[in-house]
């Protein structure tokens, strides 16, 4: 587990494969590759854990990682030694959305997070993600994410913004004018 204090060692260790990437021309293969990894590595702890594991060799660890992905790019290959040799592997949950949010910015392209009450179907997130674009005028990346405690609607997170058209947020609201006495 990455410790408190070395965040901002996950965030230098981001800007550094970012950098490495713009100068191969490589932002969006290498951005495919780590979301490849981290639904892999999510979807498996057993390959996480030994992949951390510290009497496993770095280069073990590499052989286990060619086996599971194949090979990745040049850069990215590069990367992940440089973390697998410095006992970095920890950081690698903390520069994934570090390295998202760069290549967003560079790219002009606004992250959106969307929290459903149930999942959307694929022609439901094309339409989010239509509408969204429409309406920023560019390019949008869209992730979505199941809370069944919303009961209904969505709750669209841009930046540090929130914007809240769950059928849970507008009860609450509700609530809040009715106990208020301006309803």
């Amino acid at each position: 587990m990455l410790k408190l204090q070395d965040r901002p060692v996950a965030a230098r260790y981001a800007r550094a494969l970012f950098d490495a990437a713009v100068k191969q021309k490589a932002v969006e293969p290498v951005r495919r590759e780590l979301a490849q990894l981290r639904d892999v590595l999510a979807a498996s702890p057993d390959l996480d854990d030994a992949l951390r594991h510290p009497r496993l060799t770095p280069t073990a660890k590499r052989d286990v990682l060619e086996k599971v992905f194949g090979r990745f790019s040049v850069v990215l290959d590069r990367f992940i030694g440089i973390l697998l040799e410095k006992k970095r592997w920890d950081a690698l949950r903390e520069i994934l959305p570090v390295y998202e949010r760069l290549a967003n910015d560079a790219g002009g392209i606004l992250a959106v997070q969307a929290d459903t009450a149930t999942s959307l179907t694929e022609e439901e997130i094309t339409n989010v993600r239509r509408s969204l674009e429409k309406s920023w005028g560019g390019p949008v990346s869209l992730q979505t994410r199941v809370r069944e405690d919303l009961l209904g609607g969505v709750v669209l997170h841009v930046g540090d913004q929130v914007w809240d058209n769950s059928l849970k947020g507008q009860l609450e609201r509700l609530r809040d004018v009715w106990l208020a006495g301006t309803l």
